[in-house]
């Protein structure tokens, strides 16, 4: 985590994020079924100790993943006993567990309903230092910035250029090099 390498660090949002557990509108798919499976429990588990517990007391459903009717080529798979934990619960209220462990670290900020302008960089643009923010514009900003996620912006002209040696590919086929 960024938290035990750095002296401070600043989570930014748009929403509302501490104490939230319903949707929120800067989170997209957080309406829809939700779950975590073996790998993303297990690493969960490694990053925030006893968050398992925590979510079963509060009625997270958590059961092994042998235990899901799986279906292939038509088939329903056999049940089994896998040993290997699955956590149910829905987007907002996994992350509002997991916000509130990160939020108890000392060294943590949150700076909520903000929106981020631009990067700051050191003076060659060589190096991205921090962000400009800004609260919304009251009421009729927070509507507004509703449709718009993210601002844009054009990185320094280093953090553009590719990395000798490194690839970046397009996500739509067929795969083409996303630099000319």
């Amino acid at each position: 985590m960024l938290a035990d390498s750095y002296q401070e660090v600043v989570v930014v949002d748009r929403d509302r994020l501490l104490g939230v557990r319903e949707p929120r509108t800067g989170a997209p798919h957080n309406v829809h079924a939700h779950g975590l499976l073996a790998r993303g429990h297990m690493i969960m588990e490694e990053l925030f100790p006893g968050i398992t517990d925590e979510l079963s007391r509060t009625g997270v459903p958590t059961y092994d993943i042998g235990e899901i009717h799986w279906y292939f080529t038509n088939r329903r798979v056999r049940l089994a006993d896998t040993g290997l934990l699955s956590v149910a619960s829905r987007r907002p209220v996994l992350e509002a567990h997991l916000r509130a462990r990160v939020a108890a670290r000392a060294n943590v900020v949150f700076l909520e309903e903000h929106d981020i302008l631009e990067p700051t960089a050191t003076a060659d643009g060589t190096r991205v230092t921090g962000v400009k923010v800004r609260p919304p514009a009251g009421p009729a900003g927070r509507r507004s910035a509703r449709w718009r996620r993210t601002w844009w912006w054009t990185p320094p002209a280093a953090a553009r250029a590719p990395r000798p040696g490194w690839r970046r590919w397009a996500t739509s086929a067929p795969r083409k090099s996303a630099y000319a």
